[in-house]
């Protein structure tokens, strides 16, 4: 057997020993591969990629016989690359042909080595790391994509010996071309240094935790441009040092602002936060609702004792015991616990501390003021001792527990030095009212103190808080400092068209939540995450300030229903958390989407979809409160069609149904009077009577006036005419 061979290669002749070429070799046997095996380039740029072949057998089935042929089939996906050129080695062993041939995104090839210049068997190219072919490779679109060697007919990979017949033991080894995206950085530093630095799209949703925080506050993140992040979107950045976090409270500062990539592709650096939003947070606050309806302070009094003690008392004796040491005599025999009767209750229990199971000593203190920044501010100051009470709506019939609150930092950073001042943006309040949406919620300072949070104006003339901003917490005793509201930004730049279906108001609804919630509130973002936005109800309310109430609902798949568009219009679509603006020509055809357009009017509800409703303001779109629930409920608990229902029923029992028929069809709108703002009634307007219906069902209405019967003129008789009664 020969063991060495002249080989020609073009004019040169080179004497080689198992001829072997300088490259890193792929292990056998008899193996084609890339060189390097996975490579990248980005977009419009271009990279450089051997072919080699490492033949290990002697000769093929028959000894005789050795290799001859190759033939290379390359496929790719051209959405993600491109192989521009696929060139010949400057030197090879091909000395019987090196041909190439490309077809859409294959490139062909076939190499042959002369046989019949050995002189004796076996005949064909002696074992060796042989050179096939050099490519260049230029990206296209940030994507991977295989090297493919294609064995599908009719262009395919093989290895031939000198009679025609395939190697044994061939090998194929694939690779991969990346075509890297530019990329964009942005980096800054947090003061203080923030535990969590988040980074959201808020135009695609995409999410990611920085690459790196520092223990100096340094952050930074890179995206990919084109995929992550493009010129002109916005990046949501939330950064939080989580100051005590356990299984009762959650304690942080906090940074959520918004950045517009400015040097893209690149980056942008000193995008720096001030962690100035604080959050004290007691998430797993028990929560109770009220056994009667004039049972709420008893229920706020349960749910703080809970607080403290493994057990608990009843609603019944916290019920009676409160309202034996109510202000005396003014309201010893009233039907509500009033703030001295809480206060004595819960005293009387957390000063114990062997209670009710035992727990840590617990004192609370009435703070009343003329001026609500005063009681804010006394709120916020004792809330790290634990939750407080607030009556609502001016009287003792809807007590509230204050659970978190969220300030521009600590209101209470210690007895040394004093707190400085501080600004207020909002609280987390449990309603014992046992409604389900509403009972657990965040509202903002401005809805809290203009909702819920009032003088006790309908307190007795003889009560000590009369006309005074009330709350029950630690003893009322600490430093002045100025506190200012933060107002919800408006959302909404015009009044809402009703023909845009309400997207404006969508839109409002999930920033307000996404920018004022989701990133102080795990529970509520997570929650949130879940759903997608249900239709907007517009509801009047008696003082004139109308909202919006925003279901948030577990998706379901429904068939949508296109409605074709007869004129030049421009709708706005809710992609993601951006609104994208659609034009569209005449006959509706060349749009720059298309569109599906479903009706936004209100049905009835019956599945037990929502989890969370978002409140914003109707006049310009500010956030006002939002409340969640574990799992879904039906909302509203009656519908619009129900209510019509109910008024048919109600009006067929005290016998006015005939009276209705001739008044044509109803009127119906939601109605803010005197329940809680999730819970609006439904008022149906028939003719000249008015209907209420509340969401627990009960239909209320006046007698419409009697109608009178006008006087009439009758003119004397004449020959031929009638006498015609004429109305005066």
């Amino acid at each position: 057997m020969k063991k060495t061979k002249r080989i020609a290669f073009g004019i040169g002749i080179v004497l080689a020993v198992l001829a072997t070429f300088t490259a890193p070799a792929m292990a056998g046997p008899n193996t084609v591969y890339f060189v390097p095996q996975h490579s990248s380039a980005g977009p419009d740029e271009t990279t450089y990629v051997e072919v080699w072949f490492n033949l290990t057998d002697w000769y093929g089935d028959d000894p005789e016989y050795g290799f001859s042929i190759l033939g290379v089939n390359i496929t790719w996906d051209p959405s993600v690359a491109d192989i521009i050129s696929c060139d010949e080695p400057d030197e090879h062993p091909w000395d019987a042909g090196w041909t190439k041939h490309k077809w859409g995104n294959s490139w062909y090839m076939i190499l042959e080595h002369n046989p019949w210049t050995d002189t004796e068997p076996p005949y064909g190219l002696d074992p060796g790391v042989y050179p096939v072919a050099n490519l260049t490779i230029k990206g296209i679109s940030p994507g991977v994509t295989d090297l493919a060697f294609s064995h599908e007919i009719p262009r395919y990979c093989e290895m031939v010996d000198a009679i025609g017949d395939p190697m044994p033991n061939q090998s194929w080894v694939d690779g991969t071309f990346t075509c890297v995206a530019p990329t964009y950085t942005v980096s800054g530093y947090t003061t203080p240094a923030a535990d969590t630095v988040k980074i959201t799209n808020l135009n695609n949703s995409k999410e990611w935790a920085a690459d790196y925080i520092g223990s100096d506050g340094f952050y930074n993140l890179t995206l990919d441009v084109g995929v992550d992040v493009n010129a002109t979107e916005i990046l949501q950045i939330t950064a939080c040092d989580e100051i005590a976090s356990d299984e009762y409270r959650n304690e942080s500062n906090c940074n959520v602002t918004t950045h517009v990539p400015v040097n893209i592709p690149g980056e942008d650096t000193n995008v720096n936060l001030t962690l100035d939003h604080y959050c004290l947070h007691y998430h797993s606050y028990p929560y109770r609702t009220w056994e009667q309806p004039n049972w709420s302070g008893p229920a706020v009094m349960q749910m703080m004792v809970d607080h403290y003690r493994p057990e608990e008392p009843t609603q019944t004796y916290l019920n009676e015991t409160g309202i034996a040491h109510n202000q005396q005599p003014c309201n010893a025999n009233l039907s509500y616990v009033d703030p001295k009767g809480m206060q004595w209750t819960l005293n009387y229990i957390l000063h114990n501390t062997s209670s009710y199971g035992g727990g840590k000593w617990a004192n609370y203190g009435i703070g009343s003021y003329d001026d609500n920044l005063s009681a804010l501010h006394y709120i916020c100051y004792w809330q790290h001792l634990g939750p407080g009470a607030a009556p609502a709506y001016g009287d003792y019939s809807n007590w509230m527990a204050i659970r978190g609150i969220h300030t521009s930092e600590d209101p209470y950073p210690g007895p040394y030095p004093p707190a400085g001042n501080y600004d207020i943006y909002g609280f987390w309040i449990n309603d014992p009212n046992p409604t389900g949406i509403g009972e657990n919620s965040y509202k903002t300072v401005d809805q809290w103190t203009s909702e819920y949070y009032l003088k006790l104006s309908g307190v007795r003339g003889c009560d000590n808080y009369l006309n005074k901003y009330v709350a029950v917490c630690e003893p009322p005793e600490q430093p002045d400092v100025e506190v200012k509201p933060v107002h919800s930004p408006a959302r909404l730049d015009k009044p809402v068209d009703p023909e845009l279906m309400g997207l404006d108001v969508v839109k409002a609804a999930i920033d307000g939540a996404t920018e004022e919630l989701v990133p102080y509130d795990t529970e509520f973002a997570s929650v949130f995450a879940k759903t997608i936005a249900g239709e907007p109800m517009l509801v009047t309310d008696d003082d004139g300030n109308d909202y919006y109430l925003v279901p948030f609902e577990v998706p379901v798949e429904k068939r949508p229903i296109p409605i074709p568009l007869k004129k030049p219009v421009e709708i706005q679509k809710v992609e993601g958390k951006a609104v994208k603006l659609l034009s569209l020509d005449l006959d509706g055809e060349n749009a720059v989407e298309r569109v599906t357009v479903r009706s936004l009017k209100l049905r009835p509800i019956k599945e037990e979809r929502t989890l969370a409703v978002v409140i914003v303001d109707a006049e310009d779109g500010s956030f006002k409160e939002a409340s969640w629930v574990k799992e879904p409920v039906k909302y509203l608990p009656v519908s619009k069609a129900e209510a019509l229902r109910l008024v048919f029923e109600k009006l067929r029992q005290d016998g006015h149904g005939l009276r209705l028929s001739a008044f044509g069809r109803p009127t119906i709108e939601l109605v803010h009077r005197d329940a809680s703002p999730y819970y609006p009634d439904w008022k149906i307007t028939i003719g000249q009577m008015v209907f209420y219906v509340s969401q627990d069902g009960t239909v209320s209405y006046d007698e419409p006036p009697t109608a009178t019967t006008k006087p009439t003129l009758t003119l004397p008789p004449k020959s031929g005419l009638v006498p015609i009664p004429m109305p005066i």
